[in-house]
């Protein structure tokens, strides 16, 4: 992963400017990337995942209850994609899923999962692409 300050840049370059191989702004790049594949059985507690970087993408399924999260890199903290057995789609608001980076650093983050999408004794899978 690399990660361009665009504090470097801003003063050296016009915004307009992109010559060959240069990186304006601050882009990360997240190649190679990799997947995490996790499942387990809920037990009604927040669950707290420690990670290396922020994910892109976190999906968990509920295969019990029929109930499909969504999280991508740049949704608000408190906020996912909800998706359940009737068909109904909602932007759910109840912090099912935080990536948050600990102490303020990159390379240092945690995903939690709150105690309602981590239910009692469903059966859960998660995908979790860094």
């Amino acid at each position: 992963m690399s990660t361009i300050d665009i504090a470097l840049h801003t003063a050296s370059f016009p915004a307009s400017y992109t010559g060959p191989g240069t990186l304006i702004g601050n882009p990360r790049l997240s190649e190679p990337s990799a997947t995490l594949a996790l499942y387990w059985t809920g037990d009604g507690t927040t669950l707290t995942i420690p990670l290396g970087d922020e994910p892109l993408k976190v999906e968990v399924i509920d295969t019990t209850n029929n109930i499909v999260w969504t999280w991508l890199r740049g949704m608000a903290a408190t906020k996912c994609f909800k998706s359940v057995a009737a068909g109904t789609q909602t932007i759910d608001t109840t912090s099912a899923i935080v990536a948050a980076a600990v102490d303020g650093s990159l390379g240092n983050f945690t995903l939690t999962l709150s105690s309602g999408l981590n239910a009692a004794a469903a059966a859960l899978v998660a995908a979790i692409k860094l």
